[in-house]
């Protein structure tokens, strides 16, 4: 299952333009899909590999981290980033493969 949150310093337009929230270095690992370890192990993927997300029918590459305080087969995208937006609903279903370029 796929969740979502939206960042405060993605909120409006006055809020995104500040350097001090923008600049924060968190953002960085948001562009990724977030899951436990153990969903990890079972998936065999490492921190930081480059898996293949499926989203009814969209397919995006992007890399994994780690978060232990999702649920156990849970994928956590934030919203308000490019990779959420490409991918469409916040609540779909979502499959991740792994031994991709």
């Amino acid at each position: 299952a796929r969740i979502t949150t939206w960042p405060d310093w993605r909120s409006d337009h006055l809020v995104r333009r500040a350097r001090a929230l923008t600049a924060r270095a968190v953002e960085k690992q948001l562009e990724a899909v977030h899951i436990h370890e153990e969903t990890a192990k079972h998936l065999q993927v490492s921190n930081g590999q480059k898996v293949l997300l499926t989203q009814e029918d969209i397919q995006l590459i992007s890399e994994v981290v780690f978060d232990n305080t999702l649920p156990v087969g849970a994928a956590f995208i934030a919203g308000g980033t490019l990779l959420a937006a490409q991918l469409g609903s916040c609540f779909a279903a979502i499959t991740l493969e792994v031994n991709v370029v």
